[in-house]
């Protein structure tokens, strides 16, 4: 009863430059990584829907595939672009105090202008009590052992462009006509989307996280142990279940920052691995991971 054509078109660039840097004075260690990360997006999707082919005539041409459906027709459009900025440096004295800072700061067209841009910055630091003296001296029977934390703080923009500001659809058969040629006609028309949300920005997760690593008999058993906990927050939300909502002022409203969840859990891995032969090894390993959620928001 219909033929329809569909097509999608998209293209994805991205660019990286990067700088990095590396020094080691005595028994300390210095590196550092510099990068600037430019993306652009451009999408386009046509849909076409044609009535009452006629039966023998249709050839795969759309003169021949029947009278046009304006009211199912449209081309879908979208230009984007992500711009960041971002960098780690990592410092160690002899290999036994450990401490990195990471940061990424990034803006989205996703977002209103005012709203573009969110800072994204984390910490990390680490402790290799095996190399102490006095440990390798009393605790004999660990060859390897390193204490971890971590916190940080992570971003999304998962929420569809142009939502920030109000935009239109163009209808070719529901608008009313005026005047003496096309008074009480359906003509073409617009139709206000969903009432906009400029405060729209970037929804939020705050991750801490604890860990210990253990090497044991001469380092052929590895075992590590994690414990996390994420706070999710201002998480992007459409208000699915909003009802009264005029149709003069589109019908719904745009997501917003609302949604909260906490969720943590533990994992712990173990690996044996072994040299038999001076041409044959092998590792076995075993991971368990136990997590939990809660709805805050």
């Amino acid at each position: 009863s219909t033929v329809r054509f569909s097509d999608v078109i998209g293209k994805v660039q991205q660019a990286n430059f990067y700088v990095n840097y590396d020094r080691k004075f005595g028994k300390h260690n210095v590196s550092a990584m510099a990068s600037v990360e430019k993306g652009q997006q451009n999408y386009q999707k046509k849909f076409v829907i044609y009535d009452t082919p006629i039966f023998g005539a249709y050839n795969g041409s759309s003169p021949s595939a029947g009278t046009l459906n304006p009211s199912n027709t449209y081309v879908y459009r979208t230009d984007q672009g992500s711009l960041a900025y971002l960098g780690r440096l990592s410092y160690d004295y002899d290999g036994k105090y450990l401490l990195q800072f990471v940061f990424r700061t990034d803006a989205s067209t996703k977002f209103s202008p005012s709203n573009y841009w969110g800072f994204f910055p984390g910490v990390s630091a680490g402790w290799v009590v095996s190399r102490e003296n006095w440990f390798r001296d009393k605790v004999e029977w660990i060859d390897y052992m390193k204490l971890r934390a971590s916190i940080g703080r992570t971003g999304k923009d998962n929420v569809r462009p142009w939502r920030w500001t109000q935009t239109y659809a163009y209808a070719a058969d529901k608008g009313l006509g005026f005047g003496t040629n096309n008074g009480g006609l359906l003509v073409g028309g617009l139709a206000p989307d969903a009432t906009p949300n400029p405060d729209l920005t970037w929804d939020k997760t705050v991750k801490k996280g604890l860990g210990v690593d253990l090497g044991l008999l001469n380092n052929r058993l590895s075992l590590s142990y994690d414990r996390y906990w994420d706070n999710n927050y201002d998480m992007l939300m459409t208000l699915a279940g909003m009802t009264g909502v005029p149709i003069s002022v589109g019908g719904a409203f745009a997501e917003q920052n609302f949604g909260g969840v906490k969720a943590w859990g533990s994992e712990i891995s173990a690996t044996w691995k072994d040299k038999v032969k001076k041409d044959f090894s092998y590792s076995i390993g075993l991971n368990f991971g136990k997590g939990d959620n809660k709805v805050t928001n």
